[in-house]
């Protein structure tokens, strides 16, 4: 089994082209119960190859057909009737084609016991003892992903006429297998840039001439916007005139934000007719970009790795807690759905208040005592 790393493995969100939603549940609602199975079991079994679709018009690779019966039963069983966004349905995908690469020797009807909690105790451990090294939340994504393949494979009937015996969880391997939660609390596992590595990135930027990198520290740490919300940004969203930015986050939430001083003259300067804010649509290529930037700008060595491009929204987010004290103000800039989530950066904060009063206390020799 070939074991791609976190950091090595990416979404490229530019590589995704969702498929046409109406045409792809039609497609599977209209096949009659045993129409259906014959199709799903036809794609498990040439899933290492290429087929071709009933009218003989389209050849394509079946893993990315039973990609297609999953993104059809998430939308039609779901709780999103309307569909995924583009991340997500991506990063599922990504799960997908994955665990058909791992589990290519498997009978995936008839997975052997252990299976799935050997695949997950693979992916968590870390790559210098044999592992893929995947953090706990890349490998709860990925878990999710495997979990909606077979309930699509459930859907379309993939199981029917097998005995209990021959099911491995009746139907679902994964039913009983989690991933623990971080033992590190959130706002201990990637530091916020400080506000001086921030001023040094986009200085660095600017005698470079890199008006996009410049771009992306300050949509992080000015906007708050994650890496896919950079990517998927075009310049229609934007208003320079009201000073203002339209955000697609997670589960296609809309929001608006504020254009700082120094945002607002960057998008001035680099401001095109049409199109997308940065000029590459690779996540991966996002990161290559930054660490290089942080290395013409002689930050800590690791400093991308460790933190990530994210660590410019955790600054933006640290700070703009420190500077309203609200964390409704902090959920609402950020896009965060629960308070629960922005609460991090009050304990981060909390965190940096205490260590400065322990980076004054002092052994002192006691005052001396009062004769009378």
């Amino acid at each position: 089994m070939n074991h791609p790393q976190e950091g090595t493995t990416m979404t490229d969100l530019a590589t995704y082209k969702p498929t046409n939603l109406s045409t792809l549940k039609s497609t599977w609602q209209q096949m009659k119960v045993e129409e259906r199975r014959r199709e799903a079991l036809r794609l498990l079994q040439r899933r290492n190859e290429t087929v071709t679709d009933e009218n003989g018009n389209e050849t394509y690779p079946a893993r990315e057909g039973l990609w297609n019966l999953t993104h059809a039963v998430l939308v039609l069983k779901g709780n999103k009737k309307s569909g995924l966004s583009p991340h997500t349905a991506s990063v599922y995908r990504r799960a997908i084609l994955d665990l058909l690469e791992w589990w290519s020797e498997e009978n995936l009807l008839r997975v052997s016991p252990d299976a799935a909690d050997a695949l997950v105790g693979d992916m968590t451990m870390p790559v210098e003892e044999g592992g893929m090294g995947f953090s706990n939340a890349t490998a709860r994504v990925k878990l999710a992903g495997f979990k909606a393949l077979y309930k699509a494979l459930r859907w379309a009937g993939a199981f029917d006429g097998q005995t209990r015996e021959d099911r491995t969880n009746n139907g679902d391997p994964f039913k009983d297998t989690r991933v623990e939660r971080d033992a590190t609390a959130p706002e201990e596992k990637r530091d916020a840039y400080k506000e001086e590595e921030i001023w040094k990135l986009v200085t660095t930027a600017e005698r470079l001439g890199r008006d996009s990198d410049k771009l992306v520290v300050l949509l992080g740490a000015h906007a708050g916007l994650r890496k896919a919300e950079m990517l998927s940004l075009k310049w229609s969203d934007i208003s320079l005139a009201s000073g203002t930015l339209r955000v697609t986050g997670k589960g296609d939430k809309k929001r608006t934000v504020g254009l700082t001083k120094a945002l607002r003259e960057a998008l001035s300067a680099a401001r095109q007719p049409s199109g997308y804010v940065l000029p590459f649509r690779s996540a991966s290529r996002l990161y290559e970009r930054m660490n290089a930037l942080a290395k013409h700008a002689e930050l800590p060595a690791g400093s991308i790795r460790e933190r990530g491009v994210h660590g410019l929204r955790h600054s933006a987010g640290t700070r703009m807690y420190r500077e309203t004290r609200d964390l409704h103000a902090v959920a609402k800039f950020l896009g965060h759905s629960q308070i629960q989530t922005s609460a991090r950066y009050a304990k981060v904060d909390q965190g940096e208040h205490v260590n400065a009063v322990l980076a004054s206390w002092t052994v002192d020799a006691p005052p001396p005592a009062d004769h009378k």
